[in-house]
């Protein structure tokens, strides 16, 4: 029985009763007292179920509130469910977006797949990365008229980001980039293209931000490299070009180093970097038995082909390391002031040859010569998130292998010492954002040697890196000879020159990843030194076109 219909019957039944005992008081009084013992029974039975009803009723409210509740917490928990499927999607964590969790290491997936287009004017037989130097088809050879067209997807990369925090002040991240750019003595494109997996970076990093130190230990890009903020790896303000090697100007390595960072001051980091040392030397620049108070070249080794049983050779491989001594030095400090990254920094190397017993007691033994250099650079956000404007120079001696165009660092004098060539490189670049769909960009670029000649105890044939007395008819013919007694040039390189401009179109950019698709055209100059036979001049026009899919 509800409640209502509980109280109006007994409100009728009181009534009845109020009336009955109004009649019977006019009759009999015994009676009245029996009829208000009952009326009083019957009020305390309606009073018992009324408050049993309100006991229900409390309870019907007291449910609804926990039920309530309970809705509130389901929908919190749904919005923290929500927040946490945004944040992994943005590269938070849980995998979506490359990224997971294992244990206390967050790993990070990246990378991109790329089919490209590569066409040439000039053949240099050469896949996605331009060659730079004598590559280069010079205007009277036959590879300056003969094109050239490929495909690849050798560029194609993976990389792997670990970082970890075991506290406050204290991070961990090792990293690992690869591509499929090596080449082995069997890889070849005729029918299964299969090349070689490599290694572009591998190394760890400490960091301690309560003391502003980090540490870098594995392959990166040089510290010569322009970073776009501070000096730490994976900053690097690498040109946005489909070729993998760039463009004439740019400072850049990627080799083996313990670099060392501090940040001094908001905006002011300074860093020294101790990098694996390769010395690019041009060894027929010394000349035959037949000049006379010269060492001829068989006396003086600069370098020595990698052993098999050292790990840098075997297989096929007959790649010559040079014989330097201690490892590159590279001191840097940048700062960004407010508006633009600024950097300075000095390379110190030093280069080694061995002169054989054969030349005698009095010169055999090591020889050494001290080379450097200083450069600058700077990222200047012309426009903010709009356009930016990146330049870069480098001068010294003995610094051609930190140019893209790999000049000639040193060469050797009459008693076969090294000798360092003066060097110079610049480049400026623009790249301009004018909607998130679209990238432009430009570059130019220059690398340009002194010659660095000597002379017989005669003081008549000279030799040395830029002779202008070799027969250098050869380099724009496509091959190399000597006559009426004069050395071979070797096609010593003076200068290169690039203009490069491209573009990018982000088509698709969202949640599964971006794809997007680039085009870019490029003119190289090359000169030769003078030599007896002219002033060898190469070019080369070159158009690629990329395709890549960045998923994470």
């Amino acid at each position: 029985m509800s409640f209502k219909r509980s109280l109006v019957s007994g409100v009728a039944v009181g009534a009845l009763l109020a009336l009955t005992a109004g009649a019977a008081m006019a009759q009999d009084s015994p009676t009245v007292r029996k009829l208000e013992n009952q009326i009083q029974q019957l009020q305390q039975n309606y009073q018992s179920q009324i408050q049993s009803l309100q006991s229900q009723v409390d309870q019907l409210k007291e449910q609804q509130r926990m039920n309530a509740e309970q809705a509130e917490v389901v929908r919190n928990q749904a919005a923290q469910a929500a927040a946490e499927v945004k944040r992994a999607s943005a590269g938070g964590g849980g995998g979506l977006n490359g990224t997971y969790h294992v244990g206390g290491v967050t790993l990070k997936i990246g990378g991109f797949i790329e089919g490209a287009g590569i066409f040439r004017t000039g053949t240099e037989s050469g896949d996605v990365a331009t060659g730079l130097n004598t590559a280069v088809p010079f205007s009277h050879s036959a590879n300056a008229h003969l094109s050239e067209f490929r495909e690849s997807a050798r560029q194609s990369r993976l990389s792997f980001l670990a970082t970890g925090s075991p506290d406050k002040v204290t991070d961990l991240t090792a990293y690992w980039e690869m591509d499929f750019l090596g080449m082995s003595s069997t890889a070849n494109s005729n029918q299964s293209n299969s090349y070689n997996l490599r290694q572009r970076q591998l190394f760890a990093e400490y960091d301690r931000k309560d003391l502003g130190f980090s540490v870098v230990g594995g392959q990166a890009w040089s510290l010569a490299t322009l970073e776009t903020s501070g000096l730490y790896p994976r900053n690097e303000a690498v040109p946005l070009t489909i070729d993998a090697n760039y463009n004439v100007g740019f400072n850049w390595l990627r080799v083996p180093q313990m670099r060392f960072i501090e940040n001094f001051a908001p905006g002011f980091w300074g860093a020294v970097s101790f990098e694996s040392p390769q010395a690019v030397n041009i060894n027929n620049s010394l000349p035959g038995a037949a000049t006379p108070g010269v060492l001829p070249a068989g006396d003086v080794v600069t370098g020595l082909v990698g052993g098999s049983g050292g790990l840098l050779g075997g297989g096929g491989n007959t790649q010559t390391y040079s014989l330097d001594p201690v490892p590159d030095v590279i001191a840097k400090v940048a700062w960004e002031p407010g508006w633009g990254h600024y950097e300075l920094y000095g390379i110190g190397r030093e280069f080694r040859t061995n002169v054989l017993a054969a030349a005698g007691p009095a010169l055999s033994g090591h020889q050494t010569a001290f080379a450097g250099g200083i450069g600058a650079g700077a990222v200047l956000p012309v426009i903010p998130k709009m356009v930016d404007l990146t330049a870069t120079v480098l001068w010294g001696s003995g610094i051609g292998k930190y140019g893209d165009a790999q000049l000639s660092d040193y060469t050797v004098d009459a008693k076969g010492r090294p000798s360092p060539n003066r060097e110079i490189t610049a480049l400026i670049g623009v790249a301009a954002h004018p909607a998130p769909a679209w990238d432009f960009y430009g570059y130019w670029g220059i690398e340009h040697a002194d010659s660095n000649v000597f002379n017989n105890t005669a003081g008549t044939s000279h030799f040395g890196y830029g002779n202008p007395l070799y027969t250098n008819v050869g380099c724009a013919a496509g091959s190399f000879s000597a006559a009426g007694g004069a050395a071979v040039a070797g096609c010593n390189i003076q200068q290169a020159m690039e203009f490069q401009v491209g573009a990018w179109w982000n088509f698709y950019k969202g949640e599964y990843g971006r794809m997007t698709f680039g085009v870019s055209y490029a003119n190289l100059q090359v000169d030769a030194f003078k030599g007896s036979s002219g002033s060898p001049h190469g070019s080369n026009n070159i158009v690629m076109t990329s395709f890549r899919y960045y998923p994470f």
